[in-house]
């Protein structure tokens, strides 16, 4: 498979920069190719199938807990070589977060990603998705690989 060598579609891409400057948040239907959405959703469904996500845990370092009624769904913390779909995906996250910097002057030094995997009837309660003792999350990118979600289906 090609290695994305340009950042995701740049049309988006602007988009997506204006309307976090405009409103502070953005909604792109078509941020990367179909073809690799595709490939991450199979990859996602791959590893679970495998046992290879763990229940996401909520809080950090002696405070983590595993709480179902808080969190429900499994994860897996996407890391370089992988495969190469996380690949794309990882170069993809870091040429946004390049723009961004570029862009709004944010920053950002660091990205983390992982694959979140909800079983039927599993949530996530409503959160703001940082600590409370630490600014280091500025930004938060979700992107459903589940090619049929609709708004009302939430997240």
């Amino acid at each position: 498979m090609p290695r994305m060598s340009t950042p995701p579609n740049l049309p988006s891409l602007q988009a997506l920069i204006d309307d976090l400057a405009e409103q502070g948040w953005s909604q792109q239907p078509a941020f990367l190719p179909q073809s690799l959405t595709a490939e991450l959703a199979q990859e996602c469904r791959s590893r679970a199938a495998a046992g290879e996500l763990a229940p996401a845990a909520i809080g950090r370092a002696a405070g983590q807990a595993i709480v179902e009624g808080i969190r429900g769904d499994r994860i897996l913390w996407i890391e370089g070589g992988q495969s190469a779909a996380c690949e794309q995906f990882l170069e993809a996250m870091e040429a946004l977060r390049q723009a961004l910097n570029r862009q709004l002057f944010l920053g950002l030094e660091e990205l983390e990603c992982h694959f979140a995997f909800y079983a039927p009837g599993a949530y996530y309660l409503r959160h703001f998705d940082r600590f409370r003792d630490d600014d280091l999350r500025t930004i938060t990118v979700v992107f459903y690989l589940n090619p049929d979600w609709l708004p009302e289906q939430g997240g």
